[in-house]
């Protein structure tokens, strides 16, 4: 059974390697020089342009925050479009 290890990696080094990609080095350079696989590379890679840093996710208490504030935005602009809808049909 094989048991993959896991390691933590710092935020400093991935974005080393993400540097050295998005500077132009191949990323199956970039992989062999640090001894990482392609894909973890490429997913490194990914995370950085989608979120750009790699910052620790949000608390839970900030994503029910969060959850709120878009929830009360909905209902907001819900109603603001029904009234709208309402003036149009007039």
């Amino acid at each position: 059974m094989n048991v993959k290890k896991q390691y933590n990696i710092s935020n400093d080094f991935k974005l080393q390697v993400v540097q050295m990609v998005l500077d132009g080095v191949p990323i199956s350079q970039v992989a062999k020089e640090h001894s990482l696989t392609k894909s973890t590379v490429y997913t490194w890679v990914a995370t950085y342009k989608r979120a750009g840093s790699f910052n620790d996710p949000p608390s839970k208490v900030e994503m029910v925050a969060e959850l709120i504030r878009l929830r009360d935005e909905n209902k907001r602009l819900t109603q603001e479009n029904n009234i709208l809808r309402g003036h149009r049909l007039a």
